[in-house]
Parts: C-alpha cells; structure tokens; sequence
C-alpha cells in the first residue's frame, strides 16, 4: 500500500509526522497508532501495510511531538502530561472523518494509550488494543536488559537524576522537569533502517507523560475491554508475569503469541486476526 506523509498541527501551532496507510476501498474506519519509546517505525510501518490491505481500515502512525528535535539532541514536551491532550486532539479530528475509531499502542504507547481511556471520555474509540504494553517501570514485569555494543547509540537510564526529579515531582516542582534522564538511539529518518543513528535524550516530564501515572489504577474492570498480545519472546516485557499481574487486577484476557518478540507480534498472522476478529465483531 502507499503511504501518505503528511503534518499533524495541533492548536498551539506545534507540527509532528504524520503517516497514513489507506484501505484499498474507501472506508469509514480508522486505527491510530501510538509508538513507544522510540519512533523507529519500519516494524509499525510493516503493520500498517498488512492490516491495511486485510481489511477495509486505513491505519494512521504519528511521530509524537518530543522525538523530532534533531538540531538539538533532546526530546521534551512543553509541560507535564501535553501528550494526553495530544491525543484527544488527534481522536477529535478523526472523529469528524470516520464513524469508527481503533485506537493501538506499542510497547510505552500502550501507557498512553490507557492514560486516554482512564481520564478522557472514551466513547470516540470503539476498541483499544495494547501491543507489548510497557506501562509502568514499577511494574516489575520488565526483562534484564543487557547490551554489549558500549556505542553511544545505547540505552542508558540517568537514575540518580530521575530519583530527585521525581522526589521533587511529589511536591509538585516542575522546575528541572526538562532535564533528561534517559537516553535511547534515534534514527534521522524514523522509518529507514539504514539511516543514520544519533543519540537522543528524553526529559523527565516527556517519559513521565508517557507511562500510566501508577500501577494501583489497572484495578479498574473497565480495562476488560482492551485487548492486550504480547509475544512469549518479548524481551523487554516478561509476558507470563505481565498476563499474571493484568488478568488478576482487570479480569481482562492476554493473549500471548508463541516465538514472537517485542516488535515483530506488531504483523504477526495471529495478532492480525485477533485485530480482524475485533473489528468484524
């Protein structure tokens, strides 16, 4: 399928990335997209072309605000939580164009995505999908992570900064919310593999805004809803642990998908069904 490369401009005059995968037939439903922690995107890219030629959806992928300042090297958001209202104004403006909308989040996206169905009105979204979710550090459903490259194209976790910051978040001191306290890899250009990688840092407030405020709100049986697939290979996210832990609190279902990994269940041929089944429900 062809892509369409466009601008998300939102009401304070920001732009982002925007990429949109149409059905082959016209059609009146849409799936947003929320990637995680980078926007490396070939893997949702992938998705977006299966689903979109499966079924009669056209699939959207932004590229949040925070991961497209190049010049500078640093990812940040101008205050604390802007992505939940980027969100809602990314929804309402589908809803004037479709009658049926799918909202999906990978890996930390999937904490953005719960953040709208806990704090927003949610009838605008007829169905929530969470991919690989990554919702909470202190979830304690995370894999050791072990890297051997030593570039400076690797994760680093600045953990001495994000204990104050956060300490000082408690007592609602924003003051140095804009210092980074992590680092990731990020491509110049989010869907070319082979494009250059730079290092890139995300501030305190862009990677608070992204995970769900606390892990005590997945007991909320609203969350039955959602539609969880996490792969049995993940190796970010210990998918036995997780279902554990979200099938106890919500009384949802996880669906684990056998030999998949973090990124490829995103257009695997069981996820694609488990969506298909979703929307022809």
């Amino acid at each position: 399928m062809s892509r369409v490369t466009s601008l998300f401009t939102f009401s304070d005059n920001v732009n982002i990335p925007y990429y949109e995968y149409p059905s082959t037939v016209k059609t009146d439903s849409v799936m947003l997209c929320i990637h995680g922690l980078t926007s490396e995107m070939e893997h949702l890219f992938t998705f977006a072309e299966k689903l979109s030629g499966k079924l009669d959806v056209d699939v959207h992928l932004p590229i949040l605000r925070g991961y497209t300042s190049f010049e500078t090297g640093i990812g940040d958001i101008p205050e604390k939580n802007k992505y939940d209202s980027d969100l809602i104004e990314m929804i309402n403006e589908l809803a004037h164009e479709y009658k049926h909308i799918y909202l999906m989040g990978h890996s930390i996206g999937a904490a953005n995505v719960m953040r709208y169905f806990l704090e927003e009105p949610h009838y605008k979204v007829r169905s929530f999908f969470l991919v690989s979710p990554f919702l909470h550090p202190s979830l304690k459903v995370s894999r050791e992570q072990k890297g051997d490259n030593g570039g400076d194209d690797f994760y680093e976790v600045f953990y001495t900064r994000a204990v104050i910051l956060r300490m000082l978040d408690r007592f609602n001191i924003q003051l140095f919310s804009q210092k980074p306290v992590v680092k990731i890899p990020m491509r110049e250009i989010p869907y070319e593999p082979d494009s250059a990688t730079v290092p890139y840092t995300l501030s305190y407030r862009l990677i608070t805004s992204r995970f769900i405020t606390k892990p005590d709100i997945l007991k909320n049986p609203g969350l039955s809803r959602f539609n969880v697939f996490i792969g049995n290979n993940d190796e970010v996210i210990d998918g036995l642990k997780f279902k554990d832990i979200w099938e106890k609190n919500t009384g949802g279902k996880v669906t684990l998908l056998e030999k998949e990994d973090h990124n490829r269940v995103l257009y695997s041929t069981l996820f694609l069904k488990g969506i298909e089944q979703t929307i022809k429900s």
